[in-house]
């Protein structure tokens, strides 16, 4: 062994933090919107979701840095939503208007046009800040049996119409 300490490329550095945050966005997400971790409600289109299919969604598109792992801007949504229908951008400020002001809203589309420059530390920082997030957020529900977010903002659960569609309260 030379001791070299192993480096890590700044794509392979984002690519690790927005797994990490994906997860947690997703972890949390399925939480509030169901009460378990193994499935979540895409905040656009209502459907039930299982885990592994979810994606975390970006409510402002393009997908800056600053923008990029922002957790208010950012929610579990299906693939059919967030890829194949572009985040489903209108239904997506419907979700964003019933859990923020109008003003939050235009203050999150300001992000749109701020760029982010992180390092290759900054991005495994965010990475190992997103699964310790994950993480406390799992024990803290397995513990408990519920989330409720610091904010106190408590999410109540989806009444399900049918096994397919969730009604969002």
């Amino acid at each position: 062994m030379s001791g070299k300490k192993k480096t890590i490329s700044t794509s392979k550095a984002k690519a690790k933090a927005w797994q990490e945050f994906s997860k947690f966005i997703r972890t949390r997400d399925s939480i509030a919107t169901t009460g378990d971790t193994d499935s979540g409600v895409c905040c656009t289109c209502g459907k039930l979701i299982p885990f592994k299919q979810s994606q975390a969604g970006h409510f402002i598109a393009g997908r800056t840095n600053a923008l990029l792992f922002d957790e208010d801007i950012v929610h579990l949504q299906c693939y059919a939503c967030n890829v194949c229908n572009h985040g489903e951008q209108l239904e997506y400020y419907y979700y964003m208007k019933r859990h923020y002001t109008e003003d939050q809203i235009l203050e999150m589309r300001k992000l749109r046009y701020q760029t982010v420059k992180y390092t290759t530390d900054e991005l495994l920082q965010i990475a190992d800040k997103y699964k310790e997030k994950t993480n406390e957020l799992l024990r803290v529900f397995k513990l408990y049996g519920l989330y409720v977010e610091k904010t106190q903002r408590l999410l109540r659960p989806p009444r399900l119409l049918d096994n397919h569609t969730v009604f969002m309260m």
